[in-house]
Order: structure tokens, then C-alpha cells, then sequence
């Protein structure tokens, strides 16, 4: 395993990429009709058919979206044919020790993660010499991913908040992992086991961001 230090923000932003030109793809029209007028352009298709020709484009992204592609492998080839340069990727490691969410209240959310996100080693297997920057979650994170409240643990019980993540959809029956976290915050059982884990300004979970660099021909 290719497993290099954490980065900082800094580090992070240097790694990637600048746009001046950039163009989403999305499986779902719903979803591309929702867009913002300002957003940039969106393109219906799938990552396993990319609708581009060959070295296409100076760098590709994705973003917590791996796991939801239906062959990671056909995918994969795809995003080297149509990338000149870069491809990074923002995923989580299967093989990461639960937090106290998926640890203490909700194992079943924690257990279709490990069945659905790609391990390192798949990543090192189709991108050789891939680097992997282990990717702290700042405690005031403003995305909705599953991890991003760790430190206000109060925001799970919200179900607008809930419908943000993808994982939640595939849980049979969370309220009684649900109601054992309001019933420990409201007794401060939660904030006596965990309090030490508000004093950091990061938590590592196991995410963590991937750099393939394309070998020159």
C-alpha cells in the first residue's frame, strides 16, 4: 500500500485541479435539471461509457462517486483513456476502524460502506503508482458525506440532513440507532465517551484522496 502523510488544506488544493474550462457527468437527468443555472456544464452518461474521445481532457475528478458505479473496472480504463494527465479521486478505505456513529449506533451503515467502497489496493491495481493522501475531516465540515458530523453529532438526528447521504438510503431501519444516540445526548452519556473528540480541529475516518499522475508515451 502506497500511503503517504495527510495533507493539509494547502497540500490538498495544490494537488487539484485548477478549471478553466470543466464539465460534469451525471447519470441522472433529474439531477442535471436541478443544477444551478451558474453551475458549469453536465453531460447525461455513465463513467463505465464516457462520451469523450481519447485524452479528452488535463485532469479527471470524482468525488465520493466510486462506489456507485455499477463496473469500477470498465470505469476505470474509461477515465485513462479520456485523461491526458491526472485523475484524482476522493474516496473512503473500507479497512478504517468505525467512528463512534457507525461503531456504537449504526454497524449496519458501516458494514454496506465495506461492501460498496473499493479498497486501496483495487485503486494501486488499476493505477499504478497511485498516491494516497489519508484525508482528515475538519470538525466544521460543511459538506453532507456521512462522516462530515462527527463533531456535532446532534445534526444525524435531522432527517433533512440524513437524506444528503447515499448510505442512509440502503439501511433496512436506523431509528433504533437513531433513538439510543438522542436518548445518550440528551443524557450526556455521548458527551462523557466522547467529549475528548471535540477538542480536535480533524478527525481521520478513514477518507482519503487518491493522485494517479499518467505515465508519459
Amino acid at each position: 500500500m502506497n500511503l503517504s502523510e495527510g495533507l493539509s488544506t494547502n497540500a490538498i488544493s495544490q494537488r487539484c485541479p485548477s478549471f478553466e474550462e470543466l464539465i460534469a457527468l451525471e447519470p441522472s437527468w433529474r439531477m442535471i435539471q436541478q443544477r444551478a443555472p451558474s453551475a458549469h456544464r453536465a453531460i447525461q452518461a455513465y463513467a463505465e461509457a464516457l462520451p469523450f474521445g481519447d485524452n479528452s481532457f488535463d485532469q479527471c475528478l470524482t468525488v465520493l462517486s466510486i462506489h456507485h458505479w455499477q463496473n469500477r473496472f470498465l470505469a476505470y480504463e474509461e477515465i485513462k483513456r479520456v485523461t491526458e494527465r491526472r485523475f484524482i479521486a476522493l474516496s473512503w478505505n473500507p479497512d478504517a476502524t468505525p467512528y463512534w456513529l457507525l461503531q456504537d449506533y449504526l454497524p449496519e451503515l458501516y458494514d454496506i460502506d465495506r461492501s460498496i467502497f473499493p479498497k486501496i489496493d483495487e485503486l494501486e491495481a488499476h493505477f499504478p503508482n497511485i498516491q494516497i493522501y489519508p484525508l482528515a475531516i475538519p470538525a466544521n465540515c460543511q459538506d453532507g458525506f456521512t462522516a462530515a458530523y462527527w463533531a456535532r453529532p446532534e445534526a444525524y438526528l435531522d432527517d433533512k440532513i440524513r437524506q444528503n447521504m447515499s448510505s442512509f438510503s440502503k439501511i433496512k431501519n436506523a431509528d433504533k440507532g437513531l433513538k439510543r444516540l438522542a436518548e445518550d445526548l440528551k443524557s450526556g452519556h455521548w458527551n462523557r465517551k466522547y467529549a475528548s473528540l471535540l477538542e480536535q480541529s480533524h478527525l481521520d475516518v478513514g477518507y482519503f484522496l487518491a493522485v494517479w499522475e499518467k505515465p508519459l508515451t
